[in-house]
């Protein structure tokens, strides 16, 4: 679940940025900083926001936060330092949160990413553990489509405002923790796993109902009646333990039916998107994409949407074992659709095979760092990531 981060009237935020220790920096509408103070490993809300004036009179337009120092982007271009910043220790003392004043920096650049061992790239549209897509295609995982109504967006400091940013580096105190727990394993659990039978069921359970499946040709796209059925075998995790099939028929040939099956470990995301009826109509839609196959299926309610929505997401997450409805442990990518919902993505495989899995909330941009997780919605609220779970399509 979120936790609302109250910032006082008048300071709405517009960017935020953390530090692998956890140190948050935030852009105001005015063009100043927030800083916000106390955060540590008991306390990752903190406890108050400090005012920083930006640099000579101008105005911030992005912040980007290391371990030991905060590099900012006035709006005339100019790059700037804050020195005197100690992120360690940042969380016990205000000063080393705040720093000591700004350094100008010859270079004038459009975009900042501060890295987690302090080096400091300028890009256009990549970033460290990031990357940028156009609005008119998919992730990449799929190929390229015109529809840019349902198309996901991970854009760091893009014109359409969503960002993000996630550290691909772990602390040492984490993989030796890491370490531990994996000789602890080895030790007590895998030579018995194979010896008992889990006391689960093993059966097979299937969820169907009618919707309407989109056909399109050059021109137009027609919506044909058709059913979903979703088969899930047992609780075995493996690439043949369940399958989506979507079939349909033409409105002008109902005898004939297609019929498309796929294998839910194809599945890489499943989010609502939007289709147009007519010209003065537009409602949304499910859209699922495996592999090179892209499936638009509508509803007659907004409820049987989201129930849909949910059921595929939390299937295809345990068949991929993330734990929970957030996914945020363990994601290697956070980005936000154009819709504002949060999806996290986690590597499957060396090959940068990745499964989005939808999570709560409804957001302009998110940014993590090491676990911690800070989240800015459309009404300028910020927002802190407690690791609870459900909100959202997933009933508590």
């Amino acid at each position: 679940s979120w936790v609302i981060v109250e910032v006082p009237v008048g300071w709405e935020v517009n960017q935020i940025s953390c530090g692998p220790t956890g140190l948050v920096w935030t852009v105001a509408w005015d063009g100043s900083a927030l800083v916000r103070t106390g955060i540590n490993r008991d306390n990752v809300c903190g406890n108050n926001w400090v005012k920083v004036e930006a640099p000579n009179e101008s105005k911030l337009m992005q912040v980007s936060v290391g371990v030991d120092s905060v590099w900012a982007l006035t709006r005339d271009g100019k790059v700037w330092f804050r020195k005197g910043i100690r992120g360690l220790n940042s969380g016990h003392n205000d000063n080393c949160a705040v720093g000591l004043g700004w350094v100008e920096m010859f270079q004038e650049m459009s975009l900042l990413s501060v890295t987690s061992n302090d080096q400091t790239q300028a890009w256009i549209w990549i970033s460290a553990s990031s990357c940028a897509l156009n609005s008119d295609s998919y992730l990449q995982f799929s190929y390229a489509s015109h529809d840019s109504q349902t198309s996901l967006d991970i854009s760091l400091g893009s014109s359409l405002g969503k960002e993000q940013s996630i550290c691909s580096e772990e602390c040492e105190w984490r993989s030796n923790i890491l370490m531990q727990l994996n000789k602890r394993y080895e030790i007590e659990m895998k030579d018995f796993m194979s010896v008992y039978q889990k006391a689960i069921e093993s059966g097979v359970w299937i969820k169907s109902g009618t919707c309407f499946v989109a056909k399109s040709d050059k021109t137009v796209t027609n919506w044909c009646p058709g059913l979903l059925e979703l088969e899930r075998q047992g609780v075995e995790r493996t690439t043949e333990s369940g399958s989506l099939t979507i079939s349909y028929s033409n409105s002008s040939q109902k005898i004939k039916v297609n019929k498309k099956v796929l294998n839910l470990a194809e599945i890489s995301c499943a989010f609502i998107g939007s289709s147009e009826n007519s010209m003065y109509s537009i409602s949304n839609c499910l859209v699922i994409i495996a592999n090179n196959f892209i499936a638009k299926i509508k509803f007659q309610t907004d409820t049987e949407l989201d129930d849909w929505l949910a059921t595929i997401n939390l299937v295809c997450g345990d068949l991929h074992t993330i734990n929970g409805t957030t996914g945020i442990p363990g994601a290697r990518i956070l980005c936000v659709t154009n819709k504002g919902d949060l999806y996290v993505g986690h590597q499957l495989s060396a090959d940068n095979i990745f499964y989005y899995l939808l999570s709560g909330g409804h957001f302009n941009s998110v940014t993590a760092c090491l676990g911690v997780v800070w989240a800015l919605s459309y009404d300028h609220v910020l927002f802190v990531h407690n690791n609870g779970s459900g909100g959202g399509v997933y009933k508590d």
